[in-house]
C-alpha cells in the first residue's frame, strides 16, 4: 500500500467570498489568487460562495490549513437549526465576528487572513484583529504575491501542528 504524500495540499485553503464569481475585477483578481495557489504554490482550495456555507465546512473538516474571508460579504443569514444553536450565543455580534468565533471555537491556531478594502481597517475592533493573522488588502497586490503569502501561513501552521516526531516521518517519507 503507497503512503499518501503529506504536504501542504493536504491542507486546503478555505476561501470564502460572493464575489468569487463575479465578472467584475475584483471576482477576477480572486480567481487569479486561487489559481496561483493550486497551480504554482502546489496548495488545494476549498471556494465558499458564502458566509453559510463556509460555517458547515469549518464544522465539517479538521484538516483546513487557512481560512480566506471577504469581511463586506453582502448576505442574509437565514441559518440551519445546527448553526442557530451554535450562533446563539453571539447574537450581539455581526456575522463576521460569528464566523470568526465558529473558526476560533473549532480551531485556535488555525491562520485567518481578511480580506477588506484599505480604507476600512479602522472599522476593526482590537478583538477582532488579535483574533486574525492579517488583512489582505483587496486588488492592491499581484495575486502572485498573495498567494505566496497565503502559502507561506498555510506552510507555518502545519510545521505547528504535526508532532515532531511525525513531522519528521512524513518529511522523511515524502523524499523517498
Amino acid at each position: 500500500m503507497m503512503m499518501k504524500k503529506v504536504d501542504k495540499s493536504s491542507w486546503p485553503i478555505l476561501i470564502v467570498s460572493n464575489q468569487l464569481n463575479a465578472e467584475n475585477a475584483e471576482g477576477n483578481w480572486m480567481r487569479e489568487i486561487i489559481h496561483n495557489l493550486t497551480t504554482v504554490q502546489g496548495c488545494s482550495v476549498i471556494p465558499s460562495y458564502s458566509i453559510r456555507d463556509a460555517i458547515e465546512i469549518v464544522l465539517s473538516r479538521e484538516d483546513l490549513g487557512a481560512v480566506v474571508f471577504d469581511w463586506k460579504m453582502v448576505e442574509i443569514f437565514k441559518p440551519t437549526n445546527k448553526i442557530k444553536l451554535l450562533t446563539a450565543k453571539y447574537e450581539e455580534k455581526d456575522l463576521n465576528e460569528k464566523f470568526l468565533e465558529i473558526i476560533k471555537e473549532r480551531n485556535r491556531t488555525i491562520p485567518i487572513l481578511i480580506m477588506t478594502e484599505r480604507t476600512s481597517v479602522e472599522d476593526f475592533s482590537d478583538e477582532v484583529l488579535s483574533k486574525i493573522n492579517g488583512l489582505i488588502w483587496k486588488l492592491s497586490d499581484t495575486s502572485d504575491f498573495l498567494a505566496g503569502r497565503i502559502e507561506k501561513h498555510v506552510i507555518e501552521y502545519s510545521d505547528k501542528v504535526l508532532p515532531p516526531f511525525f513531522s519528521e516521518l512524513v518529511h522523511y517519507v515524502n523524499e523517498i
